[in-house]
């Protein structure tokens, strides 16, 4: 009766576990953004699903009259990708912004930094965007040795990559424009890259490891006028696979030692 009695207590244990685990799965699913790249820049689905701000932020000004101003960079990191979002009064969709006043700037690269130890301004990753007429847009990604400063406002710095290397080509991107109720314009950038390809190449500058917990988006434009980051908090750990060499020497040393250990006992005995 006693071991009947258990196996009914285990069985309920058990069954109460699984529809924990089910409830837990799907509480965290609920909370995830979705997030569509179609260049809208919606701040919905840059929100977390609890209602609390996971991946948005904004510096107050979103009128869209000043040129000048970022208004929302957003940044998600989902299992499989890294999702990121930009929203200026910055006319993005031209290779130059001339103001009223003569002044010609360019818009600046999207940069990413992977923190390590809690404090690391190194942008390891940039994002070159090319965006035509018709809304249509490619990004690039690229690894960054160094980057330019703005040129009137250099703590705003970084502004566009100095020395890098291109990883990857025409990653899913889609830019906008979305008018106010004062007919003022909005440009929006989207895009979306897979996190294999961004950590591949973290191994190989980071040779002996690494570990991240987090990581920093930034953008602004060639005069450092007005820029925006927001960082999101995400552990990423990396332990390099020994050489075949390496666990060949590890091997040849575990044998020896167990033929060491053997010796030690045959003689013991005798």
């Amino acid at each position: 009766m006693y071991f009947k009695a258990q196996i009914m207590k285990n069985s309920y244990s058990i069954f109460f576990q699984a529809v924990l685990s089910v409830l837990l799965i799907s509480s965290f699913a609920f909370a995830a953004p979705t997030i569509t790249i179609d260049g809208s820049m919606g701040v919905s689905e840059w929100i977390e699903g609890s209602g609390s701000s996971l991946v948005y932020y904004e510096d107050g000004d979103i009128d869209g009259t000043d040129g000048f101003f970022v208004e929302q960079i957003s940044l998600y990191i989902d299992d499989t990708n890294l999702y990121f979002g930009l929203r200026t009064g910055f006319d993005i969709t031209e290779d130059n912004m001339i103001t009223d006043d003569g002044r010609d700037y360019v818009g600046g690269d999207f940069a990413l930094n992977f923190i390590k130890d809690g404090a690391d301004d190194t942008f390891e990753f940039g994002f070159r965007y090319n965006i035509t007429a018709d809304g249509t847009s490619t990004i690039d990604l690229y690894s960054v040795a160094s980057w330019q400063d703005p040129v009137d406002f250099p703590a705003s710095t970084p502004w566009r990559m100095d020395s890098s290397t291109p990883l990857a080509s025409s990653i899913f991107a889609k830019s906008g424009t979305s008018p106010d109720s004062d007919d003022d314009i909005h440009y929006t950038l989207e895009a979306t890259v897979s996190l294999d390809i961004l950590t591949d190449e973290l191994e190989q500058i980071y040779t002996d490891g690494y570990s991240f917990n987090g990581v920093k988006a930034h953008w602004t434009m060639e005069c450092g006028n007005d820029l925006l980051e927001t960082t999101m908090v995400k552990q990423f750990d990396y332990s390099p696979t020994p050489e075949p060499a390496t666990l060949l020497l590890f091997g040849m040393g575990l044998l020896g030692a167990g033929a060491y250990g053997r010796k030690r006992q045959k003689n013991s005995l005798s």
